[in-house]
């Protein structure tokens, strides 16, 4: 139907029929304060809460300024025992893991170093000292030293970096990322940690 073409006819009001009342009918009130707590009763176990837990949220250093938003850990409550311990060499070193384990960045110690060197830059402000400046050489040592940990070699091929996690219990409701994990169940997660004795045995 062409609706270009199609008159359209002013709607005559007083050519409809008078409206037919009917008569109004009485609704009696049955509220009382006894019935109004069953009723919001029943409607509050119908509704419950749901309570959020976002724990990435709690990165101290998850910022907008960021080149990348990654997880990233805060600075260890042990004494710091690595030049330019802190978020920013935390920041860099997961940022590096991330492209290692995705292919974006090869395994070779200078690709990594001038990674490393390049993140480096983009992130540190202005007014950081070079004596709190992280050490792009030792990043990308420990970077590579983590991904040739044994007991990570069976499961370097299926890793998967910055894996959004979720669990539900209501009214309890989890969120937040996996630095990595392993198989499409989540057989295996892997949270990268800075800023420890590397002397110990500990790495990332």
């Amino acid at each position: 139907m062409d609706l270009g073409q199609k008159q359209l006819y002013e709607i005559r009001a007083d050519l409809l029929p008078e409206p037919i009342l009917s008569a109004a009918q009485s609704v009696a009130n049955d509220q009382t304060p006894t019935v109004f707590a069953v009723e919001g009763q029943r409607l509050a176990e119908a509704s419950p809460p749901i309570i959020w837990d976002r724990p990435s949220e709690r990165d101290t250093d998850r910022s907008s300024d960021m080149v990348d938003m990654f997880v990233v850990d805060a600075a260890s409550d042990e004494p710091q025992r690595i030049v330019g311990a802190g978020s920013l060499r935390g920041t860099v070193l997961h940022k590096l893991m991330e492209e290692l384990l995705t292919g974006e960045l090869g395994r070779i110690p200078d690709e990594v170093i001038r990674r490393a060197a390049e993140l480096l830059a983009r992130l540190q402000s202005t007014d950081e000292t070079d004596a709190a400046r992280p050490d792009s050489n030792e990043m990308a040592e420990t970077a590579l030293r983590t991904l040739a940990l044994p007991e990570l070699t069976h499961f370097l091929a299926q890793l998967v970096p910055e894996v959004p996690l979720w669990t539900a219990k209501p009214p309890h409701f989890l969120a937040g990322r996996a630095d990595a994990a392993e198989g499409e169940r989540i057989a295996l997660v892997v949270d990268w940690k800075s800023d420890v004795n590397r002397h110990g045995g500990g790495t990332q």
